[in-house]
């Protein structure tokens, strides 16, 4: 019931020109944002446009079944929102963006931590409330932390020639050089260190290209490129803002993604090739090294590991013993798989052998392990542990 003295159909009229004058600020916004001629102006932009959304008091959500994944492209949505409604407008064409010098740090995401951790059964994925990278050897052992790492790292990926990981860290994607001067013969340990991509807002989940000459990475909810040699410095590749998990392919021609619960295929240029799972709820692909088969993540009631081949017509789950299991890694051989299980109530590493269907577990801590990665050698596994619940032992 309208007001009393209120004119209902004068009252429209001035929200309707409310909408419109919000409009038009928006598209006056946005053509800044376009019109943008250097790193430092699109960094301008950016500010202006992250600096207005924290200005606005942040919708309430709650998070998914797919924690972190879920919470992730909320956090990057309440910053971004204006950004990527352009970005997706300009379409998969649009000219490379110059990469900006440089930028301040970010905290990485961190999810809130159940009251007991294990009820979630595997129905959550792990967390990283204070990640820091490990190294294994993937027959087991003592576990060590990543030597000269940044002060937060996770989500490790291995430079195809094995003498450097990048990893994702609170001011971006850092590669860090490995030389053999381990305490333990042969073991990796990392010393230097470079900056692969820095922006003022959250890069997640590097993946080198097979040549090592490029680095596909998500920001925002889409998957941009970055040249690590001469050539332009970053090329965006999807434009539906819900992308995550690059893979490529070993040929380097395809990328394979998850957007939307559901697994692609796209070429290195962004061109989109298939579709090849159904959902609901896909994630974390991985290119078997022949490229014949794509391990992904599936919540089907509790998180599992899939193996399917490349056009997703022959499905199959790994394990049936129903303990969660999630984010899986091949070995370069393709004969085994590493990934994190959900035992004793939290996530640990464990490795699979495809043909007997053996598992090996190579963790017991507290703590949750993750994004397990192998190295091109066959001989370690780097990985994500949260420290947030307090250390536990190596191992």
């Amino acid at each position: 019931m309208a007001a009393r003295g209120v004119d209902p159909a004068r009252a429209h009229e001035e929200r309707v020109a409310e909408l419109e004058r919000a409009l038009r600020a928006e598209d006056e916004r946005l053509e800044r944002i376009e019109a943008a001629k250097s790193p430092e102006e699109l960094q301008r932009a950016l500010r202006r446009t992250s600096e207005r959304n924290q200005a606005s008091p942040p919708p309430r959500f709650s998070a998914s079944r797919l924690g972190l994944l879920a919470l992730v492209d909320v956090f990057l949505a309440l910053l971004l929102t204006p950004l990527l409604a352009a970005l997706a407008d300009r379409g998969p064409q649009r000219p490379p963006v110059a990469q900006p010098a440089s930028a301040p740090a970010v905290a990485p995401p961190t999810v809130p931590q159940p009251d007991s951790r294990s009820t979630s059964q595997g129905t959550d994925l792990p967390s990283i409330g204070e990640p820091s990278v490990f190294l294994i050897r993937a027959t087991g052992g003592d576990a060590r932390r990543l030597n000269g790492a940044p002060s937060h790292a996770w989500e490790p990926a291995w430079r195809p020639d094995g003498r450097a990981l990048a990893v994702v860290a609170d001011d971006g994607i850092v590669e860090v050089a490995a030389s053999r001067a381990g305490p333990v013969r042969g073991q990796p340990v990392w010393r230097k260190r470079r900056e692969l991509v820095t922006l003022s807002v959250p890069t997640l989940l590097p993946a080198y290209s097979p040549d090592a000459t490029r680095l596909a990475f998500v920001l925002g909810g889409e998957i941009w490129m970055t040249a690590l040699t001469r050539g332009p410095r970053m090329q965006r590749l999807t434009t539906e803002g819900t992308s995550a998990y690059p893979d490529w392919s070993p040929d380097g021609r395809a990328i394979a993604f998850a957007s939307q619960g559901r697994v692609f295929v796209a070429t290195a240029a962004g061109k989109l090739l298939r579709q090849v799972t159904a959902g609901p709820e896909d994630l974390a692909p991985k290119w078997s090294p022949n490229g014949l088969r794509i391990a992904f993540t599936r919540m089907d009631g509790v998180l599992h590991v899939y193996v399917m081949d490349r056009y997703g017509d022959v499905v199959r789950r790994l394990a049936r013993d129903g303990a969660g299991e999630a984010y899986a890694a091949w070995s370069p051989d393709g004969r085994k798989l590493a990934y994190c299980k959900f035992v004793d109530g939290n996530w640990e590493l464990v490795v699979r052998d495809l043909a007997s269907e053996r598992e090996q577990r190579l963790t017991r801590t507290p703590a949750d392990e993750s994004f397990p990665a192998w190295s091109p050698g066959g001989q370690w596994i780097a990985f994500a542990r949260d420290l947030s619940p307090g250390p536990g032992p190596a191992g």
